[in-house]
């Protein structure tokens, strides 16, 4: 198994080797955003099933009810029950558990995905809100039954192929091999391993473990997150289908690797706060608190406690004060790989590019502020993408900011604001003071 490991996550993303670190719960809550409603305190029998954008899905393992929470962000809105055809409540339990929520038939609503333990049998309830509107058994290519036991089992549910339709991630606790069934609703259409950079299957073990799917670079495919039940790291792979496009490590809002275990569990991804990239959901076993983590790619941009909305106001002129946590606004920058090159087409590009910004109110200059990594060397220009690159930088609200990125590592160019522009842009810093700036390849 260690060997597996070695083969696996730390050789893919280069982690070091074992590391001292104490797994701190207050780490998880200690910057949570001040709310002014209630925690929302569920715990067992209820336990958190899966997520979909705007909802917690939770299942009751007394009763088998199944409900959704509706979510503003980290505002409880409400819940329903989820009934059958006929309305009823649609009470089902053990050998079936939930393994998955996702839109299968590409109405824009989720779908709840069911395995059987005993027969293997993957069911998927196609849905109108919370109400059933028909089910339907995975089958295979030839339309037979799709029956699969230990040592595989389902982790997670997504669209990795930006079809438009969820596929089904399977794990094998014996291989440490990771497998996606890309689906046509509830029909595979093909499998595949899922595979490094190099097209090699990435097969790892524990301590790591698969703990949510769902798409954090806002590429339209889903990415894999994985836990380190060892160090209390985060870890997200990237994806390109099946294929890893590059792993990182979740960061803090201060650019940190943040470490967290028990009594806090990572219980599903998805996005809440409707930015367009997926947001990290924790329960905490103790206390039975669900926080959820607001994250812009790998890096945490504000965290909060799940709370109960605010009561109605008195009158419609008095508008009672929002719970959800303010974010930093977000501004997204197309960087192609050559824009900076003073050259045509064809000519090479270098390994990483600088930013540099000026507050022009305040007359303050350019200013280096951080360097983009992860450009690859010596290609020509448009022959590869880059990883998004994010980073963070306070601002003072209303002010206007020149944002410039240059490449100084190829030939022509100097370590200067402005040499080989590849982005030249100007935007207003937010009310809340805080800027995310995200670079995306063109």
């Amino acid at each position: 198994m260690t060997t597996r490991t070695q083969r696996g996550l730390r050789a893919i993303a280069g982690l070091a080797g074992a590391v001292a670190i104490a797994l701190s719960a207050m780490a998880l809550s200690g910057n949570a955003q001040a709310v002014t409603g209630q925690d929302k305190v569920f715990g067992p029998p209820w336990s958190i099933a899966g997520a979909t954008n705007g909802a917690i899905l939770w299942h009751n393992n007394s009763t088998n009810e199944t409900r959704f929470w509706h979510m503003s962000a980290n505002e409880f809105n409400g819940d329903s029950t989820v009934v059958d055809t006929a309305g009823r409540p649609a009470l089902v339990g053990p050998p079936f558990s939930i393994v998955g929520v996702s839109d299968f038939d590409r109405d824009g609503g989720a779908d709840i995905v069911w395995y059987n333990s005993q027969t293997g049998e993957t069911q998927i309830w196609f849905m109108n809100g919370s109400q059933v509107r028909s089910r339907a058994t995975v089958v295979n290519g030839q339309g037979q039954p799709a029956l699969v036991g230990p040592p595989f089992s389902i982790v997670g549910v997504s669209d990795f192929d930006r079809d438009g339709g969820a596929d089904i991630v399977w794990y094998n606790s014996q291989t440490g091999e990771t497998q996606i069934w890309f689906m046509n609703g509830s029909q595979v259409r093909s499998p595949a391993t899922v595979v490094n950079g190099q097209g090699q299957p990435a097969l790892v073990g524990p301590p790591f473990s698969i703990v949510g799917v769902s798409d954090f670079d806002r590429d339209g495919g889903a990415d894999i997150v994985w836990y380190n039940s060892q160090t209390g790291e985060t870890q997200i792979w990237f994806m390109n289908r099946n294929q890893i496009r590059s792993p990182a490590t979740v960061l803090d809002e201060n650019g940190q690797p943040i470490f967290i275990g028990p009594p806090f569990s990572i219980a599903a991804a998805s996005d809440l706060d409707g930015n367009g990239e997926s947001d990290i959901i924790w329960h905490n076993s103790q206390t039975n608190v669900t926080q959820i983590w607001f994250m812009i790619g790998n890096r945490i941009l504000s965290r909060a406690d799940v709370v109960d909305a605010p009561p109605a106001p008195p009158s419609s002129s008095q508008a009672p004060p929002s719970s959800s946590p303010a974010l930093p606004q977000v501004h997204t920058y197309t960087v192609k790989n050559c824009d900076s090159h003073p050259t045509s087409a064809g000519a090479v590009f270098g390994a990483s590019k600088s930013v540099w910004v000026n507050d022009i109110t305040a007359n303050t200059g350019f200013r280096e502020f951080a360097v983009l990594q992860g450009f690859p060397v010596g290609q020509q220009c448009g022959a590869s993408e880059f990883s998004p690159q994010t980073f963070v930088f306070n601002t003072t609200a209303g002010h206007t900011f020149e944002l410039r990125v240059i490449d100084y590592q190829i030939a022509g160019c100097s370590d200067t604001p402005t040499s080989c522009r590849a982005l030249n842009e100007t935007f207003t810093g937010s009310a809340t003071g805080g800027n995310v700036v995200r670079v995306v390849t063109g």
